[in-house]
């Protein structure tokens, strides 16, 4: 997995459902190995026993089993690089490396590590410079490795802690027409993980002729403007859709919005989430599947005014307010669509399987796209409108099969060590063209 030539390979996305072309993934590496009981607990208690944020908190769900978890991630990537070739298959940690090779990226790298460890988690100055010299001693390779790893090839921690998260590359960054939108995490445990990904859009080669959007451009500071890929969901080439999540603050998608309008788009709708864990996301509760059809937590449009939802249209100089309810809004600006319930019809089975992240689907092209195996209720609800079901490993076998406007499919994964992180396809994947 290694980048293409972007000189011939541009970067565009206008929609949720083109059809692939290159996509980045991050294969799970010994990060995971290095995280303890203690970073899976939400809240701690502190010296004077009062209950509170624990700041060893990773924002991961669970432990989980390396070499179960790249197997998966590994039928993960086959069934992308049967849509694109194995070169339009791009691995975060190997563009990361490459950057390492080139000073600017590399001395910026390690100045947002050290910082975070100054910043977040309080060692010293001295300190802090020490880690820069140790950082800087490091080849390319292992110097990538140790940022996402936490510690050397040798075992020697040198970070406080790994990051888990990077695995989940949709948050990494949002490719919106031919731009990348720069994301910039509302916690502490992933804010090494974005500057990584910043380095990576800002220097790679492979993003050179890529236009940039940076909503902290003139407020680099600015704590409140944070925005997270998960959120952010191409509509097509006039609109897009984004969550006012837990992660994705209101100022952040003003500046998105303004940033956008200047590159063409005419309208940002901006849907304000209740503020759960279970809807960490957007794409949590809600995903393109075809041009006609989304997949979707029913209770968004079943009771959208108990969740707390509402939809305003953000075009230039104005604001409309739409309504709750997602696939109202979405017809009063031209798009058409129709919900197929995550879970089926049963409340019990969709609280259930939005848990498992049954609403999060990755297309390969329309009607063509990934999900999770374990979500049954789901399966069948998709079924029933038309998707066949198709396990990941039968569509590696014959996938011009299914391709190029043949079949709708539902192809599956097993994900029970994907899905420990609270990441479903959509989650692990992050588009950098469609046709």
């Amino acid at each position: 997995m290694t980048a293409r030539d972007p000189e011939r390979h541009g970067t565009r996305v206008d929609g949720e459902i083109g059809p692939l072309r290159e996509v980045m993934i991050t294969p799970p590496g010994a990060e995971f190995e290095r995280m303890v009981p203690s970073n899976i607990e939400r809240h701690a208690r502190d010296a004077s026993g009062a209950l509170g944020p624990n700041p060893e908190d990773l924002l991961f769900d669970d432990l989980v089993h390396l070499p179960s978890l790249r197997e998966q991630h590994q039928v993960l990537a086959a069934v992308l690089a049967s849509a694109t070739g194995e070169a339009g298959v791009l691995s975060s940690r190997q563009l990361l490396a490459e950057c390492m090779d080139l000073p600017a990226a590399r001395g910026e790298a390690i100045e947002a590590g050290a910082r975070f460890e100054r910043d977040v988690w309080g060692v010293s100055a001295a300190e802090a410079t020490e880690l820069s010299r140790r950082l800087d001693a490091l080849s390319a390779r292992s110097l990538a490795e140790t940022l996402i790893t936490g510690a050397t090839e040798e075992g020697d921690g040198l970070l406080q802690w790994p990051l888990p998260n990077f695995l989940f590359a949709r948050d990494l960054a949002a490719v919106v027409g031919d731009a990348v939108v720069l994301t910039y995490a509302a916690k502490p445990a992933r804010l090494r993980g974005m500057a990584l990904a910043r380095t990576i859009a800002r220097h790679h080669p492979r993003f050179e002729s890529t236009g940039v959007i940076d909503v902290r451009a003139d407020d680099p500071s600015d704590d409140r403007l944070c925005i997270e890929g998960g959120d952010v969901q191409v509509v097509d080439e006039r609109t897009v859709l984004v969550g006012a999540s837990e992660r994705t603050t209101p100022e952040a998608i003003d500046r998105l919005a303004e940033a956008l309008f200047e590159r063409g788009f005419e309208r940002l709708l901006r849907l304000d989430m209740p503020k759960w864990h279970g809807a960490m996301h957007l794409d949590t509760l809600f995903t393109r599947i075809d041009h006609g059809h989304v997949l979707l937590y029913p209770p968004m449009v079943l009771d959208p005014e108990g969740m707390g939802l509402a939809v305003t249209s953000i075009a230039p100089g104005q604001r409309r307010l739409l309504g709750p309810n997602i696939i109202d809004a979405l017809a009063q600006v031209g798009v058409e669509v129709s919900p197929v319930f995550c879970g089926g019809e049963d409340p019990v089975a969709q609280q259930r399987e939005q848990w498992s992240d049954g609403a999060n689907a990755f297309a390969l092209e329309p009607g063509v796209f990934l999900t999770y195996r374990r979500n049954q209720a789901t399966l069948a609800a998709l079924q029933e409108a038309g998707f066949m079901p198709l396990a990941a490993e039968e569509f590696i076998k014959r996938p011009s099969e299914f391709l190029g406007g043949r079949a709708k499919v539902a192809i599956h994964l097993d994900g029970h060590e994907l899905v420990r992180g609270r990441g479903g396809p959509r989650c692990l994947t992050l588009p950098v063209r469609r046709a």
